[in-house]
């Protein structure tokens, strides 16, 4: 029986709960959030186009830059990975 009164009341704490309304963002607040949620996006889509195997820089001397840093990297072949041979 202290089981059933158990389900109940935490059936009844859930009801309480999910009546509670979620406090609401002003449209500012949610406006401003959205820009910058989207100026990230567009930067790591800006990043992974630098990224990719066919990036090409286009006009702005940032693509030149960082596709030249990128290239500068790639050219230069990764060491082995270190190993201690000395037992």
């Amino acid at each position: 029986m202290g089981i059933v009164r158990k389900l109940i009341g935490a059936s009844r704490w859930i009801e309480n709960v999910a009546a509670v309304e979620a406090p609401r963002l002003a449209p500012e607040v949610v406006a401003e959030f959205e820009a910058e949620l989207s100026a990230v996006a567009a930067s790591d889509a800006y990043l992974t186009a630098l990224g990719g195997s066919g990036a090409v820089a286009g006009a702005d001397p940032l693509d030149a830059a960082l596709l030249g840093w990128r290239r500068e990297v790639d050219s230069v072949p990764m060491p082995s990975a270190w190993r201690n041979d000395a037992r």
